[in-house]
């Protein structure tokens, strides 16, 4: 399966699916396609349909988001949202894709530099974080319209809109995304010495 994505083969990935039974999640070839492999090749596994974008792998329980996020990149991070990631899903250790950045961002800002990630720009950074951040907030205002009594107004609480709107279109985009996410699943993680 690994050689099929690493070729960029998603057909021979949708053969193995379809007539091998191939299953994408407990082979980790969402997380390892972020890692490893093209956005369009990760956008052409999402579509297949047959893999859990917020499936959690490992004993730490990451997600792609989580890895797309400490990868620092914003197209992974983007299709991964266009595809209704939850940048709200927890490690095992309560992290979200949204702290792995947050985390990031400030050992940039204050150390100078990332650990591991000498070769970060900050531009991705920052836009990573504007996306997931986007895709958090839209969540949020869900969760709290979903709870709020049907007679109430369609239109943000208190006003809160003004200067609240993302500088990207991609964060607008990602937002979008979110808004049209019919709700997630999580998963109980395998063990795999990989995540």
């Amino acid at each position: 399966m690994r050689r099929a994505l690493d070729s960029s083969d998603v057909e021979l990935v949708k053969l193995m699916v379809m007539g091998e039974g191939l299953n994408l999640d407990e082979a980790l070839a969402l997380h390892y396609a972020v890692e490893n492999c093209s956005r369009e090749v990760v956008k052409a596994l999402l579509e297949l349909g047959a893999a859990d974008v917020n499936y959690p792998a490992g004993p730490a329980g990451k997600t792609p988001l989580h890895i797309a996020a400490e990868m620092v990149s914003p197209d992974m991070v983007a299709v991964l949202l266009d595809h209704h990631a939850d940048p709200n899903c927890r490690t095992v250790d309560g992290i979200t894709p949204l702290d792995v950045l947050r985390t990031l961002t400030s050992d940039f800002l204050f150390k100078g530099a990332v650990p591991g990630l000498a070769h970060i720009e900050p531009n991705k950074l920052r836009l990573c974080l504007e996306l997931v951040q986007s895709a958090a907030m839209v969540i949020s205002r869900e969760a709290e319209n979903a709870s709020a009594p049907s007679s109430a107004a369609v239109y943000a609480p208190n006003g809160d809109d003004h200067g609240s709107s993302a500088s990207s279109g991609g964060a607008n985009m990602a937002a979008a995304a979110a808004m049209n996410r019919r709700g997630t699943s999580m998963y109980h993680h395998h063990s795999h010495d990989q995540y």
